[in-house]
């Protein structure tokens, strides 16, 4: 959450489901070892094909395929109502225009906004008021809600606490809901140089994630729920006007027992309470001097990033902070990743899914490869000077509703430099790396 954006960038709700990995789905099961299909090469489309061979009953009728249901056409997400109202908000059946271009000789990812960029409307009525205590201020200069402040609702006249202060970084904060342990409030500043553009930028995530799914639906991760449409904020304090926008989403917090003796907050044995990926690897007992994460979770991870540039898509602010990767035996290596920070993902530009594919896994390498802001300007530069002599960029933001309502990209200066087996996975081409996911299936099984 807490990135550096680019220069150039001008009611209450019933209990979830358990999650995999949470102390809520029981213990842990040993892994079963699969045999990982290819997902790196994928036909754009499935076809149904008669069995060659198969016996027919004579005077019997060819049976076919029932036709599909018609699509219902999803209106682009816009004003207060940003968010679909379904608790999973899979945003899976958007009108044709606004779907994930996957023929291998689409010019582009997205011929169209994928959302509608957000627009905040002073003059409605906000559905909370802020109450209480004042606002506070981060270290980025930006205003959140004290936890001990009140959402007072103008029309009903209840009062609700904010909750209690969890975390988040510049755009975002994140708190504790009263009502139901398994959801967390985002709150998200509006008036700021990010705010509304973040918001656009998240909500965007979102749906090319789930058109990510779609197109690769054995592809091992999820995205965090959302729970009901989202809620406008208004909060005044010394004649300033601060507004805010509140989602209710998922809470993927889960509990280890801390293994580090360097952890900078808990004892060993202590339990830790985690929230992403960079959490478990705080409270695991060190490595040849370091605290990192498995060859299986490093692969998972970097096997689902791989699918996202296969469909054209970089994530340009990929950390530890910004995913967690989870306990599920149903995935190919035991594990799952779990997106909860959505903004930074970004289409490229190229002729066909072929460019496009070549393209994002030069980028992806770029950006995960940074060692500070000098050095990715000076690869960005050269790439581009390469790939798009054109002075275009790198990136094609239709998705998004036009350049200007997203930042340019986001980063985190030297985010991956500690993860040697994550870059040595990444560094690989694409036919070694399908031959690390056979052989690592292979030693796995045989207990090696």
């Amino acid at each position: 959450i807490d990135a550096d954006e680019a220069a150039s960038s001008s009611s209450s709700q019933g209990p979830l489901p358990a999650l995999p990995g949470s102390s809520d789905a029981g213990p842990a099961r040993p892994a079963p070892v699969r045999m990982p299909q290819n997902r790196i090469v994928q036909n754009a489309a499935n076809a149904v094909v008669p069995i060659a061979g198969a016996p027919r009953l004579p005077g019997a009728r060819p049976l076919r395929p029932p036709p599909p249901p018609p699509a219902v056409p999803r209106p682009m997400i816009t004003g207060t109502n940003l968010f679909s109202p379904t608790e999973n908000n899979r945003l899976r059946s958007p009108p044709p225009g606004l779907r994930m271009r996957l023929q291998p000789d689409a010019p582009r990812v997205y011929d169209a906004p994928r959302v509608k960029p957000f627009r905040l409307n002073r003059s409605n009525t906000p559905n909370f008021v802020y109450g209480g205590t004042p606002v506070q201020f981060g270290k980025h200069g930006e205003p959140y809600l004290d936890p001990n402040g009140t959402l007072d609702n103008p029309v009903s006249g209840t009062r609700t606490p904010v909750g209690k202060f969890l975390g988040g970084g510049a755009n975002s904060k994140v708190y504790s809901s009263n009502s139901n342990p398994r959801v967390v409030k985002k709150f998200m500043w509006l008036d700021g140089p990010g705010g509304a553009r973040a918001v656009t930028d998240q909500d965007a995530g979102r749906a090319i994630l789930e058109d990510v799914r779609v197109a690769r639906p054995n592809s091992p991760f999820r995205v965090v729920k959302r729970i009901g449409a989202p809620m406008t904020i208004k909060a005044r304090q010394g004649g300033q006007e601060y507004n805010f926008v509140l989602s209710r989403e998922e809470n993927i917090a889960s509990e280890v027992t801390n293994e580090n003796p360097g952890h900078p907050k808990k004892r060993l044995g202590d339990p830790v309470t985690v929230t992403n990926a960079q959490d478990r690897v705080d409270a695991r007992r060190p490595r040849n001097g370091r605290n990192k994460l498995t060859r299986a979770e490093e692969m998972t991870i970097n096997l689902v990033i791989r699918d996202l540039n296969a469909e054209g898509i970089v994530w340009t602010d990929h950390k530890l902070a910004n995913l967690d990767v989870v306990p599920d035996p149903s995935a190919p290596f035991g594990h799952r990743v779990v997106f909860f920070d959505l903004d930074a993902f970004r289409p490229v530009r190229g002729a066909n899914r072929q460019e496009r594919l070549q393209a994002a896994r030069e980028l992806q390498q770029i950006f995960d490869g940074n060692t500070g802001t000098s050095d990715l300007a000076s690869k960005l530069s050269a790439f581009e000077a390469r790939r798009y002599p054109d002075g275009r960029g790198s990136f094609d933001y239709t998705a998004f509703g036009g350049r200007a309502e997203v930042p340019a990209y986001m980063y985190t200066r030297s985010a991956n430099v500690g993860r040697p087996d994550y870059k040595a996975f990444n560094d690989q081409p694409t036919d070694t790396f399908v031959t690390s996911l056979s052989t690592f299936a292979t030693r796995a099984a045989a207990g090696t």
